[in-house]
């Protein structure tokens, strides 16, 4: 799960919470998983099994549709010839909103090139909101609505989707009602921010990602590939769970 990929400085301090690669960096990152052997497939390929004793199976995604995206990011991919998936928030898409700000989002001009040249592109909601914030009308909309818009700028059915800010662990209705929305309006993929590897057996709506930031060195990065950060995953849903007690 990547964000940005830039020299942009962030001001927080944990890197749990950072959402900045550096160019060099992640160019570092791609050359690392080439000389682990690693298979990097397509989004649409998570769950077919994969042998035992083979080379890891990485699927890179990137949340926000930032600009940044096609200057620093696509170059590497395709020097690689390493298929990627982009998460779309469409109302900052064409227009003045920004995310945060200064930093700038993907032209759609810019999105259709990517798109031909086979960069995946999937929906990060419309508005980009907390999920449980929202009603369960609010959530289909904001389902529905994203994926109309990116196939009518680049004339393919969408069929992914990212779950803006932390999954709403502590909420089953709200992951009930997003996955119900999904299912309806032809998703077969979803991911979100709960950390983890794959497992072909999981939910298809709810996979778990490998959050990656330039603080992510050799020696940290080839752990999350192999597996040492999945313990985390149950350490947010403890957090989230006791969080939600405590606002009570």
């Amino acid at each position: 799960m990547y964000h940005s990929i830039s020299d942009r400085v962030e001001t927080r301090v944990h890197p749990y919470f950072k959402t900045v690669t550096s160019p060099a960096r992640f160019a570092d990152q791609m050359q690392w998983l080439a000389e682990a052997g690693a298979e990097v497939i397509d989004i649409y390929k998570w769950n077919e099994p994969i042998s035992e004793g083979r080379a890891p199976r990485v699927i890179i995604t990137f949340d926000d549709g930032l600009a940044d995206f096609k200057t620093n990011a696509f170059p590497v991919l395709c020097a690689h010839g390493y298929p990627a998936t982009m998460f779309l928030p469409t109302a900052f898409i064409e227009t003045e909103k920004e995310l945060l700000a200064g930093v700038k989002h993907l032209r759609w001009n810019d999105i259709r090139q990517l798109s031909l040249a086979g960069i995946r592109f999937g929906s990060h909601t419309v508005n980009h909101n907390h999920l449980d914030t929202l009603t369960s009308r609010q959530i289909d909309e904001e389902v529905r609505e994203s994926a109309k818009i990116i196939q009518k700028q680049c004339g393919e059915k969408v069929k992914s989707f990212s779950c803006p800010f932390a999954f709403p662990q502590e909420h089953p209705a709200v992951i009930s009602s997003l996955r119900a929305s999904l299912a309806d309006c032809g998703y077969t993929v979803g991911v979100t921010t709960k950390i983890g590897n794959v497992s072909v057996h999981d939910d298809p709506y709810t996979l778990k990602r490998l959050p990656i930031n330039s603080d992510d060195d050799k020696r940290l990065f080839t752990a999350k590939i192999a597996g040492g950060y999945n313990w985390l995953n149950g350490m947010q849903r403890m957090v989230r769970s006791a969080k939600k007690v405590l606002s009570c």
